[in-house]
């Protein structure tokens, strides 16, 4: 029997970063974000989000580093209208609003006390040598 979602609780944040075109020039890369619930579930909140990074001149690769790609990722991230989240390093209201669209009802304060973990798919992921690091939104 499946666990109503309505009894479900955050109990972490996940991004997933997926390389989704490699070329000579430039980079794209698409990323997911979801809550991990106490249930195992993964609940995803939206999948619409990524960009895409070049060089005139060079390898892409040579200028990507962990750190420039998790600064990407949470430019990328935040919506262009952080509303009332103007002050926040997140977009923590949009959260709670997707959450409760989908039957988990929680609070900004909820969600901004969560473990944050960044997963990077498999070619992200030899490349940097792992396939997941704790990433935290505090600044």
């Amino acid at each position: 029997m499946e666990r109503d979602v309505l009894d479900a609780v955050p109990i972490g944040g996940v991004v997933r970063c997926v390389l989704e075109h490699a070329g000579r020039v430039s980079l794209s890369f698409g990323l997911t974000e979801s809550m991990l619930l106490d249930d195992g579930t993964r609940l995803l909140l939206h999948d619409d989000r990524g960009w895409t990074q070049g060089r005139n001149v060079g390898d892409t690769w040579a200028h990507l580093t962990l750190d420039r790609l998790k600064s990407s990722i949470r430019t990328v991230l935040l919506p262009d209208d952080l509303g009332e989240d103007r002050h926040d390093d997140h977009h923590w209201l949009w959260l709670v609003e997707l959450c409760a669209a989908r039957g988990v009802i929680t609070d900004r304060e909820t969600l901004r006390a969560l473990p944050y973990t960044l997963e990077l798919d498999e070619q992200l992921g030899a490349r940097f040598g792992l396939s997941s690091i704790s990433m935290s939104w505090t600044p």
